[in-house]
């Protein structure tokens, strides 16, 4: 019996624990607009890098719940639905992430063709 409450406690510790990081996930994601607008560049990298770091903790918890709703005897198919449900919960923070990386893979693009023209016309003058 007291495994069990032990566990179902460990259970609402990750359950607050992803939340938390949720939360953390939302404050780096939720400006993307205005980074966007902005042309915050800096900014943008700080938030794709710690907006991955976040989802990859959340993940790593949800994958630990899982396991740990499977042994505490939950059906397979709520377990499923739960982590459907969580995963639900913070997709639009990764749709941001992705929007602004792509944004940063582009300006990265653009330097790497300016630097690639300035190096083709040194080149041509030399010659």
């Amino acid at each position: 019996m007291a495994d069990e409450e032990e566990l179902s406690e460990a259970m609402e510790r990750l359950e607050k624990h992803i939340d938390k990081e949720v939360a953390k996930l939302k404050y780096y994601m939720e400006p993307a607009n205005e980074l966007i607008e902005n042309n915050g560049y800096k900014e943008m990298e700080i938030a794709v890098k710690q907006g991955a770091q976040i989802i990859d903790k959340i993940t790593d918890l949800i994958l630990q719940l899982e396991g740990m709703k499977l042994d505490f005897g939950v059906s397979a198919r709520d377990v499923r639905q739960w982590k459907k449900d969580k995963k639900n919960g913070f997709s639009a923070f990764i749709l941001e992430k992705d929007k602004i990386s792509e944004i940063l893979s582009t300006k990265q693009r653009e330097r790497d063709d300016e630097i690639e023209k300035q190096n083709w016309e040194a080149k041509r003058e030399r010659e």
